[in-house]
């Protein structure tokens, strides 16, 4: 199906595709493609003008620390079937991050799901690219001490292409209950993960 001014969905062996209409470039641009929501305001883009590159981590020496961007969820919780995550802060998120979603304490402690953010929509809200499967929540904003009942976070999850670690120490912030957020170590790699010397170190960081 092709439209006046460029843009195409087509079927090609089963497969669908939707094909940008220019190579205009920006969040404007017509070498986008646009996602609406149900009153016709876009809510997410994706810039076909643009290669996606992802970056290698080499760890050879020194203390390299990894998911220090994390927030605990609001009291409002998130509620699964829905792909709102209301947190205390958006801040250091953004569209295209990969996120740790998980319950740390309290109803479901454990429970966990990694989802891709589509939209920051306020500074207290991300909208990601699937509905939940799970339920969180929290007693208290940022924090999570003894009687708090329920704790959860999201945690922001580096991607890279590939993963060497020849020496020194891999590590991610430690648990805090005064501030409801540490005690993760998560990454992801799209190609190989190597290891052949080094610490992979969270001793004594754990919830």
């Amino acid at each position: 199906i092709g439209f006046a001014n460029g843009p195409k969905i087509k079927d090609t062996a089963g497969k669908l595709e939707l094909q940008a209409g220019s190579t205009g470039t920006g969040s404007t641009g017509t070498g986008g493609i646009y996602f609406l929501n149900s009153s016709g305001t876009a809510k997410g883009r994706i810039d076909t003008t643009v290669s996606p590159s992802l970056s290698s981590l080499t760890v050879s020496s020194g203390t390299t620390t990894l998911n220090s961007t994390a927030t605990t969820m609001t009291t409002a919780g998130s509620a699964s079937g829905q792909a709102a995550v209301t947190v205390v802060s958006t801040t250091g998120f953004s569209a295209g991050d990969l996120v740790l979603i998980i319950q740390m304490k309290g109803t479901g402690a454990g429970n966990y799901e990694l989802r891709k953010i589509v939209t920051v929509d306020s500074n207290t809200q991300l909208t990601v690219d699937s509905n939940l499967s799970n339920s969180y929540t929290q007693t208290t904003n940022s924090r999570c001490n003894s009687s708090d009942t329920n704790c959860s976070q999201v945690i922001n999850v580096p991607v890279y292409q590939t993963v060497t670690m020849t020496g020194g120490t891999l590590t991610a912030p430690a648990w805090s209950s005064s501030t409801g957020v540490g005690g993760v170590l998560w990454l992801h790699a799209k190609g190989a993960i190597s290891i052949t010397s080094g610490t992979v170190d969270m001793n004594g960081k754990g919830f």
